[in-house]
């Protein structure tokens, strides 16, 4: 079988593919990481700013070729997929220089944040749109089998009408806000009426989800979910509560499938026109202007 033939922008760095080197992390984690795993695709060329990291990277991943210049790899490679794993700021002049290259690929990977304001990232759908180039934006949890069953354990009606959502998270380095928390609020679809965002030394990514029957809170940076149904209250008469429900919505095979591993998969489906891309250009501009909203009330 032929495999998809990929392309990495940005090799160099923590996302592309530095924090393969955590022991603690779940694996793949990074851009070169989860595309070397999959038998659907080879990566055939990286691209990054200093070449001599690049050939040593090259060497490791066994990656063929090595560019400091990503217009040439684009030019000289007919890639299926490239990946853009660079600073938020170079996101939008990338994404429209590939689009626009005549040798542009079918499909463009770009990290989040998808570009550094609604305007950026507009033009970046327009010109992907022009070039018939699917353009895919990395929020990765859309791939996590954890929030895609809470998501559909709401959408379902298991807490009955949601009425709001209530977030909390830690900082990025890149804005004051967490984009993957307006990503996340945005892809539930669900009113929401709080969200802040802490300069702290942890981390932190909580979701409380208020409906009319029930409670999910989605806590440990998504490892634990809790489920708090309507009951009468042990404390007062004629007066109903929300408590901690033993029978979980979620069941731990739920949770078995990498979301670098889904996301790859996803692609692959995308490529073969058997799937629908789970995290488009559209929905990274909507969480930019969630977060413009928050940032500029």
């Amino acid at each position: 079988m032929e495999k998809f033939k990929v392309g990495t922008i940005g090799a160099l760095g923590r996302i592309g593919s530095q924090l393969e080197d955590d022991k603690l992390r779940e694996h793949p984690c990074t851009h070169l990481g989860a595309f070397k795993q999959s038998s659907e695709f080879t990566v055939e060329a990286i691209c990054d700013l200093d070449l001599h990291a690049l050939m040593d990277v090259g060497l490791i991943w066994g990656v063929p070729y090595v560019s400091v210049d990503y217009k040439q790899m684009i030019e000289t490679h007919k890639l299926d997929v490239v990946s853009v794993a660079t600073r938020v700021e170079t996101h939008q002049k990338i994404v429209c220089d590939l689009a626009e290259s005549p040798n542009s690929p079918s499909l463009i990977l770009v990290e989040k944040p998808m570009a550094i304001s609604p305007y950026e990232a507009e033009k970046m759908i327009d010109a992907c749109k022009q070039a018939d180039v699917t353009l895919m934006v990395n929020h990765t949890r859309r791939w996590s089998s954890i929030y895609q069953a809470v998501k559909q354990a709401v959408d379902s009606g298991k807490i009955g009408h949601c009425l709001f959502t209530v977030g909390y998270a830690s900082r990025e380095k890149d804005f004051d806000g967490n984009i993957h928390m307006f990503d996340v609020l945005e892809w539930f679809g669900q009113p929401y009426v709080y969200v802040d965002c802490y300069p702290t030394d942890y981390l932190i990514f909580e979701l409380n989800i208020f409906g009319k029957t029930g409670r999910i809170n989605i806590t440990d940076n998504g490892r634990m979910v809790n489920y708090y149904s309507t009951r009468e209250s042990l404390s007062y008469e004629k007066i109903k509560e929300l408590r901690l429900d033993m029978n979980p919505i979620l069941q731990c095979k739920d949770f078995e499938v990498n979301p670098w591993v889904a996301l790859v998969n996803n692609i692959a489906g995308v490529l073969k026109h058997q799937e629908k891309p789970l995290c488009i250009g559209e929905d990274g501009l909507a969480a930019l202007e969630a977060y413009t909203r928050w940032k500029f009330p």
